[in-house]
């Protein structure tokens, strides 16, 4: 029942955030040149990715919203970490646009627990502290790594 209730205060105050309406955690205007990661309201997808970067400008400061969005809007080694298959190339953009569309269907309940495995995660765990390198010319090719296990149900059986 506890774990029923953290889980509903998970997607009640995700809610209140108001995802439908562009980026939910940044107060700032987008770079010139970039949007922020287009998520539509009620998208377990999209609440996904937004935990992903908001944990990432969490542990790495220096990361801005609209970074994280346009650096994982295109990475496609999302898809498998979500359930849609080890051979998935599907971008990140793509998922939220299926989800949208009603081409993709997310369980509601593991992309609950989705969400609340990543705001468990402390900045001390090694998936979170290799999430973003700086000196990497691909900084967030660890990201994908972050997602618990129970992430792999949001698409999958």
């Amino acid at each position: 029942m506890k774990v029923y209730f953290a889980l509903l205060i998970v997607l009640v105050v995700g809610c209140a955030k108001g995802t439908g309406t562009g980026n939910p955690y940044s107060d700032s205007t987008p770079a010139s040149g970039t949007t922020p990661l287009p998520v539509p309201a009620n998208s377990v997808s999209g609440d996904v990715f937004i935990n992903v970067c908001m944990n990432i400008q969490r542990c790495h400061p220096e990361v801005t919203a609209d970074v994280c969005d346009s650096a994982i809007e295109n990475m496609t080694t999302f898809g498998a970490k979500l359930g849609l298959g080890l051979t998935s190339t599907t971008t990140v953009a793509i998922i939220i646009a299926g989800e949208a569309d009603g081409s993709l269907a997310a369980n509601m309940n593991p992309g609950l627990a989705c969400v609340s495995a990543l705001s468990a995660l402390s900045c001390s765990d090694p998936s979170m502290a290799a999430a973003y390198d700086s000196t990497s010319v691909t900084p967030f090719v660890n990201a994908p790594n972050i997602l618990d296990p129970v992430c792999e149900q949001v698409f999958g059986p």
